[in-house]
């Protein structure tokens, strides 16, 4: 399943530099990436510019993301 790291990594770009395409903090890109919290609706267009790929490819991710992150206990 296509995770939202896995978008990023595949266009080989850091937590770092997609959090300065978003305007937030490192950390937020972390959670969103475990499952711990969820990009707000608006940062979601931009997720997509950034990683290069169709807001449904980031809104699909993030549900993959959701099924498989610590957010719901599933992750170590």
């Amino acid at each position: 399943m296509k995770d939202l790291k896995y978008l990023r990594v595949i266009k080989n770009i850091t937590q770092h530099q997609l959090a300065i395409s978003l305007n937030c903090k490192q950390a937020n890109i972390s959670k969103y990436e475990t499952g711990l919290t969820q990009p707000r609706i608006e940062q979601i267009p931009k997720l997509a510019k950034s990683l290069n790929c169709s807001i449904e490819d980031v809104v699909i991710a993030l549900i993959n993301t959701q099924k498989e992150g610590v957010g719901n206990g599933k992750r170590n």
